[in-house]
């Protein structure tokens, strides 16, 4: 599932969750707060990329590459732009 999170009270994960639990999702990327964020909750992989403008509360750029292999393995790496 893909979707910016202002639809779902992002940064919070209530909402967000409900939606993914309800369409089965795997994984869940989602934007709105502009910073990085990986977490399993319930079998469910949230990711948010942050953001090459920087997080709104540290300022930090990132951005994500994400990996899905074909064994099923999913791979993420966070970059830091300096």
């Amino acid at each position: 599932m893909v979707t910016h999170g202002h639809r779902f009270s992002v940064p919070w994960l209530g909402e967000l969750e409900k939606e993914a639990l309800s369409r089965k999702a795997d994984i869940v990327i989602f934007g709105h707060t502009h910073c990085h964020f990986d977490t399993v909750q319930k079998g469910i992989r949230y990711l948010n990329p942050g953001a090459v403008r920087g997080c709104r509360d540290s300022g930090k750029r990132t951005y994500m590459l994400l990996n899905l292999a074909d064994n099923g393995h999913i791979y993420v790496l966070y970059k830091a732009i300096h």
